[in-house]
């Protein structure tokens, strides 16, 4: 089977609704059409076999908004020890960003393989440069690139936030990659506060007008950490703390969101989200503005808990992605869903939208990736990605931040990142 083909959409809305038909019941012992089980249940993801009839026209319904064109893996990248829970694309630059539980972050310079023309890729790369520092795993990852210069934002389970220097070099050129341990050159700051593990963090998307850290934790709280401005003023603050709506439920993921960048959304374990307007934090309230209740079928807990939230670059759209296999599309206008759908057959864990807004991927512990036309949301495409480790799957998901670019990169349990490219 072509794990990279089309899937008809009436193919896979079949596989979904079978796959609700034991959500309620996920006991071990019920044996499945072709008799595999994934944790004791059937993995409806191998029966889901494809036909001829069941495949997409290519030339008449293209991927990710390329006619003819779909994404194949083009690079697999093997230096992590553990798994790869967290990747990122530089701004602007072919450059990869991987961050993992064997507690480093990893840089891998792929611009001399931006144009092989037809040869075949090479089989080992190696990674560029290494951030040590993380006494536990690195859980979140970041990339901001403002005044020339590239910095890394790392969250790990030992409850800080780290920022690096990458070590771009005259004409471009990066360190080797098995630099010292003791190398302070690229160690910019270490972010104390947090007192649990931290699992996302984002820099503010306009860093020369807005030097700001987001992370959000296990702790229950998201801080904003002030970041030196251009001139290097300012220096490295706690600016303010976001507390819970309750203390029985912490932060899973957040987002700045476009239509407004002095907001962020944030994700929550009880499947709950808000808006906060970071200006007004502090004052009555705390700053939100919007919350989302509990979405239909969820019971609260951290079974259907928000895992990846990502806001849509152009309007005031957010797509998470649950522990209870839905993907849901949330208005930020209204506080309202605008749509949900089950997504994989078990928990999704990544989401992603293309700059262009046209397009979503989704990866899941079900080890695929599942890529979404944002009007109709129908599947264009499914590739089985990551092998299964414990449960887990794919972890990470992520578009190159360029609306003309073919490149796509995710990270997964078998701890792997791999690369992608749109290829005909």
């Amino acid at each position: 089977m072509d794990l990279t083909a089309r899937i008809n959409p009436g193919k896979l809305s079949r596989a979904m609704k079978s796959a609700d038909s034991y959500a309620e019941n996920r006991r071990p012992g019920s044996a499945g059409p072709n008799g595999r089980r994934v944790n004791g249940r059937p993995d409806d993801l191998a029966a889901l076999e494809l036909s001829e009839e069941d495949t997409v026209d290519v030339e008449k319904k293209g991927a990710a908004g390329y006619a003819g064109k779909i994404w194949k893996p083009k690079f697999a990248l093997r230096n992590h020890l553990d798994t790869v829970r967290a990747v990122a694309w530089h701004p602007t630059e072919l450059v990869l960003f991987s961050a993992g539980e064997d507690s480093v972050a990893k840089m891998w310079d792929l611009r001399q393989y931006g144009n092989l023309k037809g040869r075949r890729p090479p089989t080992d790369i190696e990674p560029t440069y290494t951030f040590r520092g993380h006494t536990a795993a690195v859980t979140s990852l970041a990339v901001s690139f403002s005044g020339g210069r590239t910095v890394v934002y790392t969250g790990g389970a030992d409850s800080t936030v780290r920022a690096w220097l990458a070590p771009f070099g005259e004409g471009g050129r990066v360190r080797e990659s098995y630099a010292s341990y003791f190398d302070t050159k690229t160690k910019l700051h270490t972010f104390v506060g947090h007192s649990n593990a931290v699992w996302d963090v984002k820099p503010h998307p306009i860093p020369h007008q807005y030097s700001l850290l987001a992370s959000a934790s296990a702790d229950g709280t998201v801080k904003l950490w002030s970041l030196p401005d251009a001139s290097g003023a300012g220096g490295y603050k706690l600016k303010a703390t976001i507390r819970p709506p309750s203390v029985k439920v912490a932060p899973t993921s957040l987002d700045w969101c476009p239509y407004d960048l002095t907001k962020i959304v944030v994700g929550y374990t009880d499947a709950t989200a808000r808006v906060v307007d970071v200006t007004k934090v502090g004052q009555d309230g705390d700053g939100e503005v919007l919350r989302f209740s509990r979405p239909d079928g969820s019971d609260g807990t951290p079974s259907s808990q928000i895992n990846r939230l990502v806001a849509h670059p152009t309007t005031a759209v957010c797509v998470a992605g649950y522990e209870d296999r839905y993907l849901r599309f949330l208005d930020m206008t209204s506080g309202s869903y605008a749509h949900q759908m089950v997504a994989h057959l078990d928990g999704v864990a990544a989401v992603d939208i293309h700059p262009s807004g046209l397009t979503v991927a989704s990866g899941g512990h079900d080890y695929s990736i599942r890529f979404w036309d944002m009007n109709t949301r129908v599947c264009s495409q499914e590739i089985s990605a990551h092998r299964r480790k414990y449960d887990e799957g794919v972890w990470s998901v992520a578009y190159r931040p360029s609306v003309y670019s073919g490149w796509f990169a995710s990270g997964g349990a078998d701890a792997i990142a791999k690369v992608y490219t749109l290829d005909a």
